[in-house]
């Protein structure tokens, strides 16, 4: 696969929970704010201050296992040939049972031959991880990215992969490459995609799906995506 641009990328919510997703060459997403708690005095005359939430503890040796996929790394690294010509919802009619995260309705809209999106982790002012910044630490051991997948029309081909950002101009790399591809029916099914003794010791993208169209395929293609998780 040829070297992925830096992508910008602009999200309105509307009030029905749907993402319209207009996505430019570049795909930008907002991170949160981290709060830090003071150092305690040890003057005991010093009046103690206002109760600071110190946020989650750290994560010591990297992101522990299993987690949702989508608490830590964003769908914001769409590509195509030109622009991107897929939006996104949240707002799934059935849902896995068990199910966490969001659920997905990735649409392809007509007028290109492929499109795909990563989820990244995000640099330190928001914006996708393309390399210009390192991967997310996760502890080794992990044994599976485990997911569930629906397209229309069904029996669509699509490419699932694990890692993947590699511009040789930027400084970080996924070492991960891990591709899976599967025909998709029109009912959510469960897949899993091996990691055992994969070596990760930085991750860019957690998972990324890639869809390139037949020969005179016409109209949109829907990518229903729930609960994808690392295990």
């Amino acid at each position: 696969m040829p070297a992925v641009p830096a992508l910008a990328l602009s999200i309105e919510r509307t009030s029905g929970g749907r993402l319209p997703a207009l996505w430019f060459v570049s795909c930008l997403l907002v991170a949160g704010l981290s709060s830090a708690c003071g150092a305690k005095s040890e003057d005991p005359n010093d009046l103690p201050g206002p109760v600071v939430d110190p946020g989650p503890p750290p994560l010591g040796d990297g992101l522990p296992l299993p987690f949702v996929v989508d608490d830590h790394f964003h769908p914001s690294g769409c590509y195509a040939a030109e622009g991107c010509p897929v939006t996104i919802d949240t707002g799934c009619s059935e849902r896995a049972e068990g199910a966490q995260g969001q659920c997905y309705v990735f649409r392809f809209v007509e007028g290109q031959a492929f499109a795909g999106v990563f989820f990244q982790n995000v640099d330190e002012v928001g914006a996708g991880n393309w390399g210009q910044a390192p991967g997310t630490t996760i502890v080794p051991g992990a044994s599976a990215v485990t997911f569930y997948a629906a397209a229309s029309p069904a029996g669509q081909s699509v490419t699932f992969k694990v890692g993947g950002i590699s511009d040789a101009e930027l400084s970080y790399k996924d070492s991960l490459n891990i591709e899976f591809v599967a025909t998709l029916g029109s009912e959510l099914e469960h897949f899993s995609i091996p990691l055992d003794g994969a070596n990760y010791e930085q991750v860019l993208s957690a998972f990324s799906w890639h869809v390139v169209r037949l020969d005179g395929q016409a109209g949109p293609i829907d990518l229903i995506l729930d609960d994808v998780r690392w295990e």
